[in-house]
């Protein structure tokens, strides 16, 4: 045909170039790119072709209107989200091959949006006999799965060690229901139990008050051993994750009637030094009347929008003390903060738990804490 050897792979290589064009369109690769990219307006294949010494090549350029999107000089985030769009584009190819797909920290230099998106396609990728392995420092990606999903790599003593929690129900309802997050059980560096939401509302405003950091950024973890209904499933899911010397307990001079705080404590092995004990039969009356007294107060004129007269004449000072005398000296067992609430009659403010806590804290000072709590604190920031 008259046709020279160059004609013949240059028309070769342009029908090749022509379909592959036709292929991205068929299979709209360019609506799954413009989700990352969403400037995208056209794949071009540009087919490179050079006799001498006749090397070839397919090079795909991504266009913004003309102009051309110069892929290498991308950064990374923008390199895995393209990443991405091919992935979801496999994955809607439906193969039934048994696959395993291994992702060394897919989440690198990716916002948090990405991640989700990210870890949605890893998610998708499961389904159809595939196995996903991923390795990740993103505490957004662990949180995102379930904990029976994550697996704790450590070096000791030369060898690799693996850490994970039991595949039972009940142990994702426990984690779930203590509001523990999986970062905080394979990384916590603090665990603190304490028995009331009065404690569980004031300890992390007062931490966050004293320190200018709040417990979660410390990776200390507060949990309300009431919230416990199993506990030896609770024991030995803090026992395979967090050493001894890590956890700590909050709890009040009554301890010996309290047969789950003992149980938590004989079973963690909790060392005598981590136990905190204070005030007599709860934590409210371990601060003094006067400060209950003027916390409370200046909570009631910041919140209510109408304090009757009968308030201002019961909230004193001295039925205060009173109150608090006769709790603590009697060996029954009324508590000091539900007869508290007998003095609260027309403040226009409920006096729960936790407004009582937040109201300690907005007005405490380091010298108006207890000796314990002061060592506590202080032990949980070190």
């Amino acid at each position: 045909e008259e046709k020279t050897i160059e004609d013949i792979i240059k028309e070769k290589f342009d029908k090749y170039s022509e379909n592959l064009e036709l292929e991205i369109k068929e299979k709209k690769i360019i609506d799954k790119l413009r989700k990352y990219l969403p400037q995208l307006t056209e794949i071009k294949i540009k087919p490179i072709f050079d006799p001498k010494p006749i090397p070839v090549d397919i090079k795909p350029i991504l266009l913004e209107g003309d102009k051309e999107i110069p892929i290498n000089k991308k950064g990374d985030g923008t390199k895995r989200r393209i990443t991405m769009a091919l992935l979801e584009l496999k994955k809607s190819e439906k193969d039934k091959i048994p696959t395993l797909y291994v992702f060394d920290e897919p989440d690198t230099h990716l916002h948090v949006r990405a991640q989700r998106d990210l870890l949605r396609i890893i998610k998708d990728f499961s389904k159809d006999g595939r196995q996903i392995i991923i390795t990740t420092h993103s505490p957004f990606i662990m949180n995102s799965v379930e904990a029976r999903k994550i697996r704790l790599l450590s070096l000791e003593n030369g060898e690799t060690k693996i850490k994970k929690i039991s595949n039972d129900d009940d142990v994702e309802e426990i984690l779930e229901n203590l509001g523990i997050e999986n970062i905080y059980l394979f990384f916590a560096r603090k665990i603190l139990i304490v028995e009331g939401e009065t404690e569980e509302v004031f300890i992390p405003k007062m931490y966050k008050k004293l320190y200018g950091t709040a417990l979660r950024e410390d990776l200390i973890k507060l949990i309300n051993r009431k919230g416990v209904n199993n506990i030896p499933r609770f024991v030995e899911v803090l026992k395979d994750f967090v050493k001894p010397n890590e956890i700590f307990i909050l709890t009040d001079k009554d301890i010996d009637r309290n047969k789950k705080a003992k149980h938590i404590i004989n079973e963690l092995d909790i060392p005598k030094d981590n136990i905190f004990k204070v005030g007599h039969k709860e934590f409210e009356d371990a601060f003094e009347p006067e400060v209950i007294y003027e916390a409370w107060k200046q909570y009631v004129i910041k919140n209510s929008e109408e304090i009757e007269d009968k308030w201002e004449q019961n909230w004193t000072v001295e039925n205060v003390f009173n109150l608090w005398k006769e709790c603590i000296e009697n060996t029954d067992r009324r508590k000091f903060s539900e007869e508290l609430r007998k003095l609260n009659d027309g403040s226009g403010v409920r006096m729960t738990k936790p407004n009582l806590g937040k109201a300690l804290a907005e007005y405490c000072e380091w010298e108006h804490l207890p000796k314990e709590l002061q060592d506590l604190l202080e032990r949980l920031r070190e």
